[in-house]
């Protein structure tokens, strides 16, 4: 007689928990994107620091290949498509602010010869190259390894040299800003802020203008307000200066240009509508 199978399974139940397998959590991009995010995720923490301190990065797979890569503050979002990126489902990341901070761009270096002045990039091996994050822990790889690392490595040449490395938390309250944590899920929902914009959900005018421009602006609200942040308006135009003014401070006025505006003829196909990328995913969501 064939054997009974134990503990009450027959084989098809053994077939449906190996298909029933937990895979771990797993995703990679270009780290160069992670620099960027420690502002949005520095507003958020100072906005609502009590209800808002965690799970400000999404990262996805794109249907059409790579992830994407979101992070929210509640106040402002970025949507980033990596074709290079892997992911094995929607997954939520927190990261100590080291890790930003390893993937700061370098700046040139600068140098004089007889009135000359000339600036030379840093090499790749001290620019971030690839993000990696697991279950065990975050390692952020250089562009390239330095040109001496294989002869001091030995043993280890297989092995790439880290700008960052860091072991995951399992504590069940992490700590904003040192702990990393990978979990299942996106707690924010790009696509349904796409598909209000599309729907005329938001009132409001095209503008263009280089945001680092208003941004100058900001010393003068620490100085005017140092323990919150009053009420701003700005008075857009498209061809003259736009306004700036601060609720309770009449005695401050801000006036910035905005871009030129480019011609029919010249506007990028990024200007007529949103990239084809993000609506693909909104149309495929309903």
């Amino acid at each position: 007689m064939k054997p009974e199978p134990t503990g009450g399974m027959n084989a098809s139940d053994h077939d449906a928990d190996r298909n029933d397998t937990v895979h771990p959590l797993a995703c990679a991009f270009n780290a160069k994107w992670l620099w960027p995010m420690k502002a949005v995720i520095g507003h958020a923490r100072l906005q609502d620091p009590a209800h808002f301190p965690l799970g400000h990065i999404g990262v996805e797979p794109a249907k059409e290949g790579g992830v994407f890569i979101s992070v929210f503050s509640g106040q402002a979002m970025a949507v980033i498509h990596d074709p290079d990126g892997t992911a094995s489902e929607a997954l939520t990341l927190d990261l100590p602010d080291a890790a930003f901070d390893s993937c700061r761009p370098q700046d040139p270096v600068r140098m004089t010869s007889c009135g000359w002045a000339f600036a030379y990039r840093l090499p790749e091996w001290t620019q971030p190259g690839k993000a990696l994050f697991r279950e065990s822990g975050v390692m952020i790889f250089p562009k390239m390894a330095p040109p001496d690392w294989h002869a001091d490595a030995e043993e280890g040449q297989d092995f790439l040299p880290l700008l960052f490395h860091q072991t995951a938390s399992h504590s069940n309250h992490l700590m904003p800003g040192h702990d990393y944590r990978i979990s299942r899920g996106i707690l924010h929902d790009w696509r349904r802020l796409i598909t209000n914009w599309m729907a005329d959900s938001f009132e409001g005018d095209e503008a263009h203008f280089n945001p680092q421009i208003p941004a100058l602006l900001a010393g003068f609200l620490d100085v005017m307000s140092p323990f919150e942040m009053p009420g701003i308006k700005h008075w857009l135009r498209r061809k003259g200066p736009n306004v700036m003014t601060v609720a309770g401070h009449p005695e401050f006025i801000g006036l910035w240009m905005p871009m030129r505006e480019p011609g029919p003829e010249d506007a990028p196909a990024e200007f007529n509508n949103i990239p084809a990328r993000f609506l693909n995913e909104v149309t495929s969501h309903g």
